[in-house]
């Protein structure tokens, strides 16, 4: 009995040793900033060996001796035996993996096995997950351990060595569970997440799942059993009861940079819902300083319980108004979010706030790809291609779940390239959709805040009145920095809306506020499809007219692109004027014209490269004018770099 007391004390003393150790061991900038260099080494020349030698060593020398024989192992498989320190690499392989086998064959020699695995065997599965993250030791020791599987076979039936030795041996740094799979294999991978401590966790990634409410309870605990430097978590096509979104699921995310809902389907949209009450809003104790990316679009089926139950608004709003650092929100213009009531706790807590977007799956609409840097909204982690990730799937699953942040366009106009040097604010609204729970008071608190910084602004009206209201507060605040607009209609309004100034005269009185304005972009779709629309005109179209262009030609002289489609309410006299006194920077312009007004507009703007004339007018002329008309002015837009196109 003394013996054992006392080999066990050996033991405890060694480890406690180990860990201070280990603890001691902080990272230093320099080797950090030099295992960069190192890394980017081995992908831009991953068959040289000197990115590899250089990278292990790095490891080798904060005693990471198992990242450092991953590197020595990659290197041997890419670099040619003929690459002059190809030997150097093999012989510090070599010395590492000895120094491994070493320490291991120190911890057996500490006690007898039988000794250890009575140790061992007093505890319970959920501790023994615990002890493989305590040391390499430990883990390898488990891995031999029979009774381990067993009781791992009891636990969790459907999960397998294969699967789990990877995560027990911490050398995964993204856990991925793509479905659809068997619910209990589910269940089983959840509850191993809530009883192992994923410290070595960088992103959680989450596909194709449907979680019943046990699921959703387990999922929780198991965020919550993650610690940084777990930073990213993100859910792909995943079904999950929407009151269980904000709480427990938001609430166990408060040490996250960045999570993420994405539908890759539209969501349908809940009828009749009602703002938070006062009560209702529950605000977290604990503050989410670390969130500064946040998407929310969740499969609603109206039909179907448990996902047909709507989000808690007033929780999700109480978690909003803890992120002081969140930059982009992201929101689906369906499901049961209540928009307005959303963004006005956004509006008064997250000041840092640059993107704001409410529009279909959550996503910028597609007319804007080609506008904006997506680089700074990818995740990197979710992104990347690493050889680390665990990826827990079925044969079928698709390569779209792969991930969320599909590639898009990742062309931008120069101006936006960089966010150096701008005043923190609100640079990128965009508000599209046919059931947003959004009012006009809503839109003009955002100008009242907001008018200094943003420069860019997507305004859908799908069935919805414009507020033209919102308009005028932004004319009399003036919008510096806005550089580009787009504004679009699609199916009427329910009501007339007279109560709001005319649109044709508040989109004039909204241009002379963008003297740098690029891009004006307004796509009346309702206009082009439904010819009765007088009656209407107030509430629906977006009415472009004489004085629309006269302000446009005099106070926007940077204008790049111009594109108006719809009815022509503006004459010929309104389109010379603007083409004879709008700015020398216009190249694209795509609108109604008449054809024997073409030429005679080509002519007058000498720096047009891009016309596109549209025939949207239900009185167009198309048999009035010269046929050299189009062929001369194709011509000289040919010779501009440019061309003509109809239609």
């Amino acid at each position: 009995m003394v013996m054992l007391k006392q080999a066990y004390s050996n033991l405890i003393s060694s480890l406690q040793f180990s860990g201070e150790k280990s603890s001691k061991q902080q990272p230093i900038q320099p080797i950090d900033q030099a295992q960069k260099k190192a890394q980017k080494i081995i992908q831009t020349s991953p068959t040289s060996s000197r990115g590899y030698l250089d990278s292990a060593q790095i490891y080798r020398q904060k005693d990471q001796l198992r990242k450092a024989l991953n590197i020595y192992r990659q290197g041997l498989q890419l670099v040619p035996q003929d690459d002059p320190y190809y030997d150097q690499l093999q012989k510090e392989k070599n010395e590492v993996s000895a120094t491994l086998a070493q320490r291991s064959r120190g911890f057996h020699q500490l006690l007898p096995y039988d000794i250890l695995a009575t140790i061992f065997g007093k505890l319970d599965f959920r501790d023994l997950l615990r002890c493989t993250g305590v040391c390499t030791q430990w883990c390898d020791f488990m891995m031999d351990w029979p009774e381990f599987w067993q009781k791992l076979s009891r636990e969790m039936p459907q999960m397998n060595r294969s699967t789990l030795d990877p995560l027990l041996r911490r050398q995964a740094q993204e856990f991925r569970l793509e479905g659809p799979l068997d619910m209990g294999l589910v269940h089983d991978m959840l509850k191993f997440l809530s009883y192992s401590d994923n410290h070595f966790m960088e992103a959680l990634h989450f596909s194709k799942l449907s979680l019943t409410n046990t699921e959703a309870d387990l999922l929780a605990g198991a965020i919550r059993s993650t610690s940084p430097p777990v930073k990213r978590i993100e859910f792909v096509d995943c079904k999950i009861p929407q009151y269980k979104i904000a709480s427990p699921i938001l609430e166990a995310c408060s040490h996250m940079e960045r999570v993420t809902f994405s539908q890759s389907t539209t969501s349908s949209s809940g009828y009749g819902l009602d703002p938070p009450k006062k009560n209702e809003m529950i605000i977290p104790t604990i503050e989410y300083s670390s969130l500064t990316y946040l998407k929310l679009s969740f499969a609603y089926d109206q039909y179907n319980r448990p996902y047909n139950f709507q989000v808690a608004n007033g929780r999700l709003g109480g978690i909003l108004h803890q992120c002081p650092n969140l930059a982009h929100l992201f929101m689906d213009s369906g499901g049961t979010i209540y928009h307005g009531y959303l963004i006005q706790q956004v509006l008064k807590q997250c000041h840092r706030l640059e993107t704001l977007v409410v529009a279909e799956r959550a996503a910028f609409p597609s007319i804007l790809n080609d506008r904006i840097e997506m680089s700074e909204y990818d995740d990197p982690m979710m992104t990347a291609k690493n050889n680390d990730n665990i990826n827990i799937t079925t044969a079928g699953a698709s390569p779209e779940a792969e991930s969320s942040t599909s590639a898009l366009s990742r062309t931008n106009n120069k101006n936006n390239n960089t966010t150096t040097n701008k005043p923190p604010g609100l640079r990128r609204l965009v508000l599209s959709g046919s059931k947003l729970y959004f009012k006009d008071s809503d839109m003009v608190s955002i100008y009242k805040r907001h008018y200094k910084t943003l420069e860019m602004i997507y305004l859908h009206y799908d069935g919805a009145a414009i507020c033209t209201t919102s308009f005028y507060r932004l004319a009399y605040h003036g919008a510096p920095r806005l550089r580009e607009i787009y504004l679009s209609t699609e199916n009427s309004c329910s009501y007339q809306g007279y109560k709001h100034p005319p649109i044709g005269k508040a989109l004039a009185a909204l241009f002379t506020a963008c003297p740098n304005i690029e891009i004006i972009d307004i796509n009346d779709a309702l206009n082009t499809t439904n010819p009765g629309y007088s009656s209407y005109s107030r509430a629906s179209y977006l009415i472009v007219t004489n004085e629309t262009l006269k302000e446009i030609a005099h106070n926007c002289p940077r204008l790049r692109k111009l594109r108006i489609t719809g009815r022509r309410a503006y004459t010929k006299e309104g389109l010379i004027y603007f083409a004879t006194h709008c700015g020398k920077r216009l190249v694209d312009l795509e609108m109604d014209i008449e054809w024997q007004h073409v030429l005679e507009v080509v002519n007058t703007m000498t720096s047009l490269q891009r016309l596109h004339v549209r025939n949207d007018s239900l009185n167009h002329s198309s048999t009035n004018y010269p046929n050299t008309h189009r062929e001369t002015a194709n011509n000289i837009l040919g010779e501009r770099g440019g061309g003509l196109t109809v239609g």
